[in-house]
């Protein structure tokens, strides 16, 4: 058929954003982002977090410097991730693979490792979600499977940290308890789902624009163009943030009477002075 289009794995992305999750500072996802690639028109990406397979270095060559490299690397062992590494021509060891669960990877290193887990994790799908092409996900990662270190002890491969099996009875038990963080993952991005696939703005060809260039803080990312447009608002520290739109954008908003809505929340919003919680997630339209 005519609107078939042949994708192309985004392997920068998850390294990426998984950086500035951890690290809340975005400058180098939102320069990323901001350079977006222009591709033929029968031809998108692939955008994931999370995969069966480690999180890929190699991608940030030429992207991140090697002291944010290692900077990345450390706060992964940090949460008990491991590092793999290949041998160059040189002789030398470099690191090629994060071996992590994303789930895991999302923790604070903190007092409570939990402290804004869920929340890290849900902006790190939803602004998945929110980038031009089709968004993708791994079941692991949505059921909140942890570092597997009994698997991983008993095969020795590091990947394996990253492919819990689960079995039947604990899965059902974890189903029946809507408390489990497996079924508000789920809950929660089943409905964005449900929402974005209504809203044209975020189709694969729809147009997409950074507006968080220099930032660090925060990213937005306008989909399509006019009135229209939908900003998905993201933000990546663990304080509450105010966020203004510059008077371009702000101009097209006063077209619409500043009425705006958050169509995650449903939350209504009248001013240009956008305030948004830790780690939390806004489209608005």
């Amino acid at each position: 058929p005519e609107d078939e289009a042949d994708m192309a794995y985004n392997f920068p992305l998850p390294p990426l954003l998984l950086e500035a999750i951890i690290t809340s500072r975005a400058d180098i996802l939102n320069s990323w982002i901001c350079d977006w690639p222009v591709l033929p028109k029968s031809t998108t990406l692939f955008n994931f977090t999370a995969s069966h397979d480690g999180i890929g270095l190699r991608a940030l060559e030429g992207l991140m410097n090697d002291y944010r490299i290692k900077d990345l690397l450390i706060n992964c062992e940090k949460r008990g991730g491991l590092v793999s590494h290949r041998r160059l021509s040189n002789g030398e060891d470099k690191p090629y693979e994060l071996n992590i669960s994303w789930w895991s990877a999302m923790e604070d290193t903190g007092r409570d490792s939990t402290r804004f887990q869920y929340e890290r994790f849900l902006l790190t799908q939803l602004l998945v979600m929110s980038l031009k092409g089709v968004p993708a996900f791994y079941l692991p990662a949505l059921l909140a499977s942890e570092n597997d270190i009994k698997n991983f002890s008993m095969t020795g491969q590091r990947r394996d940290l990253n492919r819990e099996k689960f079995k039947s009875e604990k899965l059902s038990g974890v189903f029946k308890n809507p408390e489990s963080y497996a079924n508000r993952n789920l809950r929660f991005l089943r409905n964005a789902m449900d929402i974005r696939s209504k809203l044209p703005q975020f189709h694969p060809q729809s147009e997409m624009e950074c507006l968080s260039k220099n930032r660090g803080d925060i990213v937005v990312i306008k989909r399509g163009i006019g009135p229209k447009a939908v900003f998905a608002i993201h933000n990546m520290t663990d304080n509450k943030i105010n966020y203004r739109f510059n008077e371009v954008e702000s101009t097209e908003f006063i077209k619409k009477d500043l009425n705006m809505h958050d169509y995650l929340s449903l939350k209504k919003y009248n001013s240009n002075n956008i305030e948004l919680d830790p780690f939390q997630v806004i489209w608005l339209g």
